[in-house]
């Protein structure tokens, strides 16, 4: 791995990052998993809804990448009202960004 790109990064003798191990650090004490996560997943969905005085329920940055895919999933299944964006750069040749459109098929089908 190129570690000059990023000069904090390091490896333990096994060849675990030091991200890896802050990572799962973390995970110990912020991240809500099984009952208890799907509970408070819920609580924000029905306080988005609650707050909600628009066309949309919230904005959802998507890249076609599995993280915001899946969120764009989960927030359909939730049945949210999600004004997804993607931004394209130029330099992508053929590509047309737009509000609303993404290569997320299966996100496009079931959301409002």
């Amino acid at each position: 791995m190129d570690t000059i790109a990023d000069p904090h990064i390091s490896f333990d003798d096994n060849g675990v990052s030091n991200y890896y191990q802050e990572y799962i650090d973390a995970e110990k004490t912020r991240v809500l998993k099984g009952d208890q996560g799907r509970d408070h997943f819920n609580q924000i969905v029905q306080k988005i809804r609650k707050d909600n005085n628009g066309t949309y329920d919230c904005v959802l940055g998507v890249s076609g990448g599995v993280d915001s895919s899946y969120l764009a999933y989960l927030a359909a299944q939730a049945g949210l009202k999600v004004l997804r964006v993607q931004f394209i750069r130029q330099s992508q040749k053929g590509s047309q960004g737009k509000v609303g459109k993404t290569p997320v098929d299966g996100a496009n089908r079931t959301s409002n």
